[in-house]
């Protein structure tokens, strides 16, 4: 008799285990629905609040400075919403709220979309700098979570910015023109090749050379969108397209430099400014001995 109880017993315990699995509440909540589809952002930290809005174009900030929104940090702030897991609940009492800093007047991210709005509050760091405090709108529970989610928040008034100073399509280029200081440089295609005067170039520099200046991108922005008082214009770089010239002024104050394009102003680093007006070699430069 005992031959068939432990099969019995086996099959009892198995069951004892998958049926929380099959009837369960199923995968575990996250701070927003992942199918959740969000239009706008809105978001309160500390004395800031930001506004993003998606458009037939992406998303662009609305608050504070209407610009084109970084989709980078957009996306890793939804993904970062919809990831984390609520699994460490702290107490569900209102009282306590402002312990753990989820008032109504605390830092929050509220979505909006077709399908109506989600809002979470951020609080407190937890013991570890790596955890934090969360409070969903519509849940009454504290939950400690992973601290990405307030990573993810943008930290000044240029964080969510988009930085991009040029995007084109590199074989729309037809010709580079630039000056810096005494010294100039024309690069133009003919006929499919690409030629400093006469000269043919290395078409796998001028490939690595094309690359950089059709996704060119910046560090950051000068103070109040400003160049600085009394910054030296030190270059200006001509891009001929098929769809007109690009345009690029660039200036030095304080060791520092900015490049305007399209009347914006960008601050870029050395290496950008190095680049930018650097020359591809001759096909007929001999390699360099190793």
């Amino acid at each position: 008799m005992r031959y068939y109880i432990l099969p019995v017993v086996a099959g009892v315990l198995m069951m004892l285990y998958l049926i929380p699995l099959i009837v369960g509440k199923g995968p575990p909540s996250t701070l927003i629905d992942p199918s959740f589809q969000a239009e706008e952002i809105e978001v309160k930290k500390g004395d800031s609040d930001y506004h993003f809005k998606k458009t037939d174009s992406g998303w662009v900030m609305q608050k504070p400075i209407k610009w084109k929104a970084d989709e980078e940090r957009i996306n890793r702030l939804l993904e970062k919403l919809k990831n984390t897991v609520l699994e460490n609940p702290i107490t569900d009492d209102p009282d306590k709220y402002g312990i753990y800093k989820l008032s109504e007047d605390s830092d929050y991210i509220l979505l909006k979309g077709p399908t109506g709005e989600q809002k979470v509050y951020v609080g407190k760091r937890g013991p570890r700098y790596s955890l934090v405090y969360v409070r969903r709108d519509r849940d009454k529970t504290v939950y400690l979570v992973d601290a990405g989610v307030a990573d993810a928040l943008p930290s000044g008034r240029d964080d969510f910015r988009d930085k991009t100073i040029l995007k084109i399509d590199q074989r729309g280029i037809e010709a580079i023109r630039w000056q810096k200081e005494k010294e100039t440089f024309v690069m133009q295609k003919r006929e499919g090749r690409w030629y400093a005067r006469e000269e043919p170039l290395n078409d796998e520099e001028v490939k690595e050379y094309l690359t950089f200046i059709s996704d060119l991108k910046a560090t950051g922005f000068p103070k109040k969108d400003r160049l600085p008082e009394g910054a030296d214009r030190v270059g200006i770089i001509e891009v001929d397209t098929s769809g007109g010239v690009k345009k690029m002024e660039v200036f030095k104050a304080d060791k520092q430099h900015y490049i305007i394009h399209e009347g914006h102003p960008y601050r870029v680093s050395d290496y950008t400014v190095e680049r930018l007006f650097s020359r591809p070699k001759s096909s007929a430069t001999p390699p360099s001995a190793s």
